[in-house]
């Protein structure tokens, strides 16, 4: 078992209690980092893709979520987010301290390439930094 940070405990906490109505089906997270949201979803028997465009990081996600992967559960995506082309559309787009680090000209494609990628039912769950100054950017 990892050893979380605080934030993230209490992160993961709620987002616990964001999906736990949510009848489960396909989600994208884009640059899940280490992988813990997505986890939580696939232990809720959710399907999905991490779109991880740093190399590094995405062999590191391949590692963390392995047993997912050999079930079919999830793909490790190694490509830019902007450039991904589904022919499905899906349940959630996910994005946990990600879009503050977006280009200012990336940051409205980020809500339209979502927006594109969802069911007319699905949603969109961001989070970001508390403050200002750790927003990174």
């Amino acid at each position: 078992m990892a050893i979380l940070p605080p934030g993230t405990i209490l992160q993961k906490i709620h987002f616990l209690q964001k999906i736990k109505n949510i009848r489960p089906g396909f989600f994208i997270e884009m640059g899940p980092g280490n992988g813990v949201l997505s986890r939580v979803l696939l232990e809720h028997k959710w399907r999905g893709d991490g779109v991880e465009e740093d190399t590094n990081s995405a062999l590191a996600l391949t590692k963390n979520l392995k047993e997912y992967l050999e079930r079919g559960q999830y793909r490790v995506v190694n490509k830019n987010f902007f450039k991904i082309n589904y022919r499905r559309k899906v349940d959630l787009v996910l994005s946990s301290m990600v879009i503050e680090h977006l280009a200012p000209r990336y940051e409205s494609a980020f809500f339209n390439k979502s927006k594109v990628l969802l069911k007319k039912t699905g949603l969109l769950l961001c989070y970001v930094p508390g403050s200002p100054t750790n927003w990174g950017i």
